[in-house]
């Protein structure tokens, strides 16, 4: 079985750390984006199986970039899930109508991340 490639979204250099060593401990190969316009590049060239997208960042926020990820037929199939700290149910509802296939809600739990990415690859 190959490994899976996970991309972690995050402008913040500990939180894409943190996640990465999470996901790498797991055997998931991990890739990293520094904002949106990275993680659109980095889901169009590199085709992860899964993406945790933080949905405020620079340049490109992650709330365009999915909906950008999500409107390209090529790449439309990957699952998103956005990790933010955005907790009302009106922004999870805003995450879904984007194209969000779950939501990570900070600060999150290793066992939650774990369920999630098992739950979509």
């Amino acid at each position: 079985m190959s490994t899976k490639t996970v991309l972690v979204a995050d402008d913040n250099h500990d939180n894409r750390y943190i996640i990465g060593q999470m996901l790498e401990v797991n055997g998931f190969k991990v890739i990293y984006a520094r904002n949106g316009r990275e993680a659109i590049e980095q889901v169009s060239a590199q085709r992860p199986s899964l993406v945790f997208m933080d949905l405020s960042m620079p340049e490109v926020d992650g709330w365009t970039a999915t909906r950008t990820i999500k409107a390209e037929p090529a790449i439309a199939h990957t699952p998103i899930i956005a990790v933010t700290g955005h907790v009302t149910p009106a922004d999870i509802q805003h995450a879904s109508s984007v194209g969000c296939s779950d939501v990570l809600t900070k600060p999150f739990e290793y066992d939650d991340l774990i369920r999630k990415v098992r739950k979509l690859i």
